[in-house]
């Protein structure tokens, strides 16, 4: 069975620190299942190595249930869009 695949998009208001996202990706991970997967994450820094976007790949039935989990940690979300991955080498 083929899982769908969302991109949740993170705009932090002011840029914040690796260890101030890691401890909020931890409460996140902490709320996933088996169903609603976390799978990896991209980090848009500053030029002081502060994240001002992240980006992060999840597999979920749906956006919404991502949208709660994220609600829950009070983690702030610009979007949550459904995606594929695109391997260069077979196009």
């Amino acid at each position: 069975m083929n899982i769908p695949k969302f991109l949740a998009v993170h705009d932090m208001a002011e840029p914040i620190s690796v260890e101030e996202a890691a401890a909020m990706g931890r409460k996140v991970r902490d709320l996933t299942t088996q169903e609603v997967r976390w799978i990896s994450t991209w980090v848009q820094l500053t030029e002081e190595g502060l994240i001002r976007r992240i980006y992060c790949c999840w597999e979920s039935p749906d956006a919404e249930s991502i949208r709660k989990i994220l609600s829950d940690v009070q983690f702030p979300l610009e979007g949550v869009y459904p995606m594929a991955e695109v391997d260069p080498s077979t196009l």
